[in-house]
């Protein structure tokens, strides 16, 4: 393998009705993988789920997620397998950023072991209590709505889609331009 590799993540959509297959092409993917010199960093199963739209007439499929790191050759081999499979519906590959990495990382069980820093104590003004808020007026009389007043109506020699005038603007250009001199 070369030296150059990337982070790769692929879901994959099996048909519901092989579903019961799916450890054997979880096995099969993964010895491509590993066959093509890349390293598997995470394996999740996902189980059946609603699709967002049918694929061959099927509302469901198991999904399955696989990241690994690989060359470019790689992960293009895998999707064309993938494809040519009959159970396998849909299949979609990205590279990971390092900030999802970064999280990958920060999951894994040895990160979990270590103790977290404790967070500063906050300032005595800051965490201070919230007031009460006052409680709401039982007996507060109703307020009626002040009469609403005509509106003039539009002139008809204005269209509806003629913008309304603005107001002059070279009041505030001249006080910009005074202010760069």
């Amino acid at each position: 393998m070369t030296d150059e590799t990337t982070h790769y993540e692929t879901l994959y959509i099996v048909h519901p009705v092989h579903s019961g297959r799916n450890q054997d092409l979880c096995d099969r993917f993964r010895g491509v993988l590993e066959g093509q010199g890349a390293t598997v960093t995470h394996f999740e199963e996902w189980g059946i789920r609603d699709l967002a739209y049918p694929i061959e007439k099927q509302g469901k499929g198991f999904y399955n997620l696989i990241q690994y790191q690989a060359s470019a050759g790689t992960s293009e081999e895998l999707e064309r397998l993938m494809r040519l499979s009959d159970e396998v519906m849909r299949c979609m590959t990205v590279v990971l950023d390092e900030d999802v990495r970064s999280l990958a990382r920060a999951e894994e069980p040895a990160a979990a072991a270590e103790p977290a820093p404790s967070p500063e104590p906050m300032p005595a003004a800051e965490s201070a209590p919230a007031a009460e808020p006052a409680p709401a007026a039982e007996s507060a009389p109703a307020v009626e709505p002040a009469p609403a007043t005509e509106l003039a109506p539009a002139a008809e020699s204005t269209p509806a889609t003629e913008p309304a005038p603005q107001e002059p603007v070279e009041e505030v250009r001249e006080t910009q331009e005074g202010s760069k001199a």
